[in-house]
C-alpha cells in the first residue's frame, strides 16, 4: 500500500490528480492537505487534513502520525499586479506559500522518507519558474525560488531512495489565474498601469489547458515508477522553454510581452 500525501489537493490540479489517482489505484491511499475546509469537505475516499502548509508547528505534527511514500507540494497562491502596486505583504504571503510551505513538508517528511525502500517527492512549481512574466513578479519570484530548492534537493538525494521531481505547468484553467488577474482591480484606477490592467481584466479567457487534463498528467507522474528529473505538463509551458533556450534575451523578453500585454 503506498501512502501518498498532496499538499493543495482540495482544488484546482491538485484534486484532479487526486480523483485520478483514486479512480486508477486501489494500492494507494490519497491524504490530503488543505486549508479549504469546505474543498476539503467535498473530496471522497481520501484522508483529509484541514491545515496550513505555512504552519511549520502542524506540518511537523502531521509528520509524527502519517507514514507516507510520497510528497506532492501542489499547494499556490497568486496575485497579480505591477511591482509598484503590490504591498511587500503581498510578495511575503508569495514567499510564504509557493517556497516556504514546500520546503516546511519536505523538512518535516524527509527523515522518514529516506527510510523507506523508495520514496519521491515532487514539487509543483511552474513555466514562471523558468521565466519572468509581467504583473507576476511575487509569483515568479517564489516559484524561481522554489525551482532553485528543489534542483539543491535533487542533488543531494542523488545516491538515495527518493526521487525529486520538478513539475512545471504552463496555464491551467482551474480558476488560479482568473483570481489572480482579479486582483488588478483592487489597483484601478490610480496605478499607472491601468489601461493596461483593464485591457488584461476585459479579455475573455486567460488560456491554458483544462484541469481535468492536467491533474490526469499530474496524476500520472505521482504513480509512475520512475520519472525525469523535471517534467512539463503542457504544450504552452514546452514553447516557452524553447524560446527562452533559443532567442536572444532582448528579443524573448519583446516577444513575451507583445503575447501577454
Amino acid at each position: 500500500m503506498q501512502r501518498i500525501l498532496i499538499t493543495g489537493g482540495a482544488g484546482g490540479l491538485g484534486s484532479e490528480a487526486v480523483k485520478y489517482i483514486d479512480q486508477k489505484n486501489e494500492e494507494t491511499e490519497v491524504h490530503v492537505v488543505d486549508n479549504d475546509k469546505d474543498a476539503l469537505e467535498e473530496l471522497e475516499n481520501i484522508e483529509k487534513h484541514f491545515l496550513d502548509v505555512n504552519n511549520h508547528k502542524e506540518i511537523e505534527q502531521l509528520s509524527e502520525k502519517l507514514e507516507i511514500d510520497i510528497l506532492v507540494n501542489c499547494a499556490g497562491y497568486q496575485m497579480q499586479g505591477a511591482v509598484e502596486d503590490m504591498g511587500i505583504e503581498e510578495f511575503e504571503k508569495h514567499i510564504q506559500t509557493n517556497y516556504l510551505g514546500s520546503v516546511n513538508c519536505v523538512k518535516a517528511f524527509l527523515p522518514q522518507l529516506k527510510n523507506k525502500g523508495q520514496a519521491k517527492i515532487i514539487n509543483v512549481s511552474s513555466i514562471a519558474g523558468k521565466t519572468g512574466f509581467p504583473f507576476l513578479s511575487a509569483y515568479c519570484g517564489s516559484k524561481y525560488a522554489l525551482e532553485g530548492f528543489t534542483d539543491s534537493l535533487r542533488k543531494e538525494l542523488l545516491d538515495t531512495n527518493i526521487q525529486v521531481v520538478l513539475v512545471e505547468p504552463g496555464r491551467v484553467r482551474t480558476g488560479f489565474n482568473e483570481n489572480g488577474v482579479k486582483n488588478m482591480e483592487s489597483y484601478l484606477p490610480g496605478s499607472n498601469w491601468s489601461s493596461q490592467y483593464r485591457n488584461i481584466l476585459g479579455e475573455d479567457s486567460y488560456g491554458g489547458i483544462s484541469q481535468e487534463k492536467a491533474g490526469k498528467k499530474l496524476g500520472k507522474l505521482v504513480l509512475k515508477t520512475k520519472n525525469k528529473p523535471r517534467h512539463t505538463i503542457n504544450m504552452e509551458a514546452d514553447l516557452i522553454k524553447l524560446l527562452k533556450l533559443v532567442l536572444p534575451t532582448g528579443i524573448y523578453d519583446r516577444v513575451l510581452k507583445k503575447l501577454l500585454m
